[in-house]
């Protein structure tokens, strides 16, 4: 079986590689880091947006209550308009 021997060597083409390798990392966790950013700022929209849903939805049950409201004071008032206008429509009155 052969030998083999490693000889400390620095030569201009280890620390070419070397050079990529710690480029290749530090884009690694540079693109990682990004990752995380847009992440939390995704998470914080959606957050956001949860609390303007939430106020719209207060905002429309707010709305149909009074439009209810006002539907039934109509509902209310609406035959006593009725015999008015009757009563102001017949002749001699």
């Amino acid at each position: 079986m052969p030998q083999v021997q490693w000889e400390w060597k620095l030569t201009p083409q280890i620390l070419v590689s070397l050079a990529n390798f710690l480029l290749m990392a530090v884009g690694v966790v540079g693109i990682f880091v990004k990752m995380q950013a847009d992440i939390q700022t995704a998470r914080d929209a959606v957050g956001k947006l949860e609390i303007l849903i939430a106020t719209m939805r207060e905002g429309q049950t707010t709305m149909v209550e009074r439009v209810t409201k006002v539907e039934t004071k109509v509902d209310i008032m609406l035959p006593a308009i009725q015999r008015i206008e009757t009563n102001m429509g017949r002749p001699g009155r």
